[in-house]
């Protein structure tokens, strides 16, 4: 699942934390998921926040791994357990 809002003058409300928190919800719910995985790259800090917002643990460093341009990011590996949504309470 990925988020764009494209009008940035919608960025920092809450949308996309809302959508992923929902999106989250969904697939614990629906189809029973022990665990999900996300990914964000390293020069997207509103990325990193969101995910850790909701819940999510980073769990490692892909370093390098993804070109932007002409140069390499690294790619910021991230998980979330559904007894650590349960203990949230989402």
């Amino acid at each position: 699942m990925g988020i764009v809002i494209g009008d940035k003058s919608e960025w920092g409300r809450g949308y996309g934390t809302t959508a992923f928190r929902l999106g989250v919800r969904y697939a614990f719910e629906t189809y029973d998921l022990n665990r999900i995985g996300a990914e964000a790259y390293a020069n997207n800090p509103r990325s990193i926040r969101m995910l850790e917002r909701i819940g999510f643990r980073r769990e490692g460093v892909l370093r390098s791994a993804v070109r932007r341009g002409d140069h390499f990011v690294d790619e910021i590996v991230f998980g979330l357990l559904r007894a650590e949504w349960h203990e949230m309470g989402p």
